[in-house]
This record gives structure tokens, sequence and C-alpha cells, in this order.
């Protein structure tokens, strides 16, 4: 069993005490009690540090260079994160991946926060006490398979990770991540069912792209998405009838955009189809005020409720204890765009993006059955 060590920096020790209303009321002691069983799960062994001092911090890294029983780490360096060279010098002095960490949204709160001396190879901030185990997980999942990197753009956001499947390929999923166009959730929600995707015989793009706050909102969030579409074929050599487009929330959305012009199989996940109604939803509200940053776009370019009927074979699928995307929304575009798939399972909203949920298998079998990703 490969060992991934979590190391957290000073004051994270009064986690639960310090500041419960940016870090929460989960103590370090029950953190680690959290992520010990979600590492034996995913076949690793999670051991933990926590200093208050750079030096200690230091020497700990140090011990790590060049140890094969350690396959990557976590680290939230605290203050440290926004000056300590020392601290990025011994990081980057590493083999193994290292996986930024940061609870609260540190792009969102006074601006040297913004600033990190952190050489990592992912950051993961503003999801709360969370972020460890999405950090784990993302550990985890490259650790499980090979990526290559697909860039459609210049610039940071526009590229996806493909993963190569053994053998010969039957045909091309990429995935669209959600979150609500939020800055701080990325692609590394949607690697796990990639992986899992890719064990099945697919050919997986996990897709990045760049949201409001990170150079995105409309139309840039959505023509990233185009953009990718146009370039792959080229890149893959798959046609774009076999090439299936598989989205989360915010992502199912997307996905069910594109279908208005893409000719290969869609399945959106949770998805919110009327973006005209998302103005007056407590929950999608404010996402579309930042996606939309004051600009008024006809309906029938950016809300998949009113753009033209689905090309290819498309899949709505709705967790039967989702909060977040409305069951009735969802019906309505089934009923409007005829031949129009349905599937209802057990599940919350994120049950789609755990490999092994009732949700996702339901929803990955209807791929199989799809003859043109054959």
């Amino acid at each position: 069993m490969s060992r991934v060590l979590v190391i957290n920096g000073p004051n994270l020790d009064q986690l639960g005490r310090r500041q419960p209303e940016i870090y929460g009321r989960t103590t370090l002691a029950e953190l680690e009690a959290e992520l010990k069983p979600l590492g034996e799960a995913l076949d690793l062994d999670v051991v933990f540090f926590q200093g208050n001092e750079e030096a200690a911090l230091v020497e700990r890294i140090g011990a790590v260079a060049g140890d094969p029983d350690v396959a990557g780490v976590v680290i939230n360096p605290a203050a440290l994160t926004h000056y300590s060279r020392a601290l990025g010098d011994a990081l980057a002095n590493l083999s193994q991946p290292v996986v930024e960490v940061h609870i609260s949204n540190v792009l969102e709160r006074e601006g040297f926060r913004r600033r990190s001396a952190i050489p990592a190879s992912y950051r993961i901030y503003g999801r709360g006490i969370e972020g460890y185990s999405w950090a784990i997980r993302h550990l985890a999942n490259r650790l499980s398979w090979k990526t290559e990197t697909f860039r459609y753009g210049p610039l940071p956001d526009q590229y996806g990770d493909l993963r190569l499947p053994p053998g010969q390929e039957q045909g091309l999923c990429v995935l669209i991540h959600g979150g609500l166009w939020l800055h701080q959730w990325t692609a590394d929600t949607t690697e796990g069912i990639a992986v899992d995707l890719a064990r099945r015989g697919f050919l997986t793009v996990n897709l990045e792209y760049r949201r409001p706050g990170m150079g995105g909102g409309w139309p840039e969030t959505f023509d990233d998405l185009r953009s990718a579409l146009v370039q792959l074929p080229a890149v893959t050599g798959i046609e774009p009838e076999r090439i299936a487009l598989i989205g989360h929330s915010a992502g199912g959305t997307m996905a069910l955009w594109a279908a208005a012009f893409h000719p290969g199989p869609v399945l959106a996940m949770a998805p919110f189809p009327d973006l005209a109604l998302a103005a007056s939803d407590p929950v999608w509200s404010g996402p579309m005020l930042r996606l939309l940053d004051g600009d008024h776009p006809s309906l029938d370019l950016y809300s998949p409720q009113h753009r033209s009927p689905p090309l290819g074979p498309t899949l709505l699928a709705a967790a039967q204890k989702d909060s977040v995307s409305p069951l009735s929304l969802i019906n309505a575009y089934v009923e409007k765009f005829e031949g129009t798939d349905f599937l209802s399972c057990e599940g919350e909203h994120n049950s789609f993006l755990e490999p092994s949920s009732n949700a996702w298998g339901l929803a990955s079998d209807w791929l199989k059955a799809r003859k043109v990703t054959l």
C-alpha cells in the first residue's frame, strides 16, 4: 500500500477553535480520523504531520525525498504559503506529486493570500475541510492512471487530462466538471469517473475550462468547450460521432448546450437546463450573475432549454435526493425534446461523481449501450 503524507502548517493544530467562521469546527484530530479510512478505501496509507515552525516542516519534507514508499504529499502550509522560500525549495526537491490545500477561498480574501511560494502539482482551495478529501482522491486517481496533457488554448485553464485505455479504445469520452462555474471547483472532481471509464476501455479527456474570475464567463466558458471539441478529432483520430460528452451539474448544462451542434452522445448528469430560470433559483442565481456579468445574450445562445434539439443520443440523469438541480427542469427538457432519454436513480447531487455509486453505474451503462461509441 502506497503512503501519502498529509502536512499541516502553523496554527492548524487549532482547527475547530481558531476562527471557526472561516475554517470550520472540525478539529485536526477529527480531520485525520476522517482521512485515514478514506485513504484505506483508495488503497493508500495516509500519515500525518503538523508543525508550527518552518524548520520542522522543512525537515519532515526532506525526509520524504527519495522515499519510494511515499507516493505523494498533501500540504496546507497555512501562512507560510505566501512567503516561505525554504518550504518551497524543500517541496521542489521532491519527485512525488504535491497537492496544496487551503480550507478557505484564498483568492477571495486579502491580497497577500493570493500569492503562493509552493511548487505544487495541483492546488485545491475554498472547499472547506472537504478539500483534504478531494486532495487524497486526486492523488489516488493520478497514481492509478497515467495522464497526458491535451492543450486546446494558450491560457492556463485551457487543457484536458487525457487517459489512454488498455488495448483498443471504444470511443472518446469528454468529461466536463461542474461546481456552479465557481473557480474553486476544478477538473479533479470528475477524475474518479474518468479513471473508471478508462478502465472500461474508453479514451477519456477530463476537461478544464475558464470560469468567471479566471478569465471565463459568457461566452468564454462555453467557447472553451466548443474549441476543445473542434480540435479533439484531429488530435485523437476519433470522429465527432464517436465522441461522447459527459457533464455534471454546470458541466452537464454545458454538455446540453453543446448537444445542439455536437453529433455524438451526450450524458448530462444533474444539469440545470433552463438558464432563464436560474436568476430566481436560490442555488444558481449567484453563479448565473457571475457567469453573465451584466451581459444579456439571447436565450437561444446559452440556455439548453431554448436551443435547437440535440443532434445525437442524449440522456439526462437525475438523482432522487438532489437539492441543487431541480427535477422539474430536467423533466421539462425531456418533454420538449422528443427522443431524449431520462434516468432517475438513487443518490444526491454528487453521487454521479463516485465510481462505485448506483447513480454513476446506471449512467455509464447508458454509454456502453450507445452503439455509436463502439
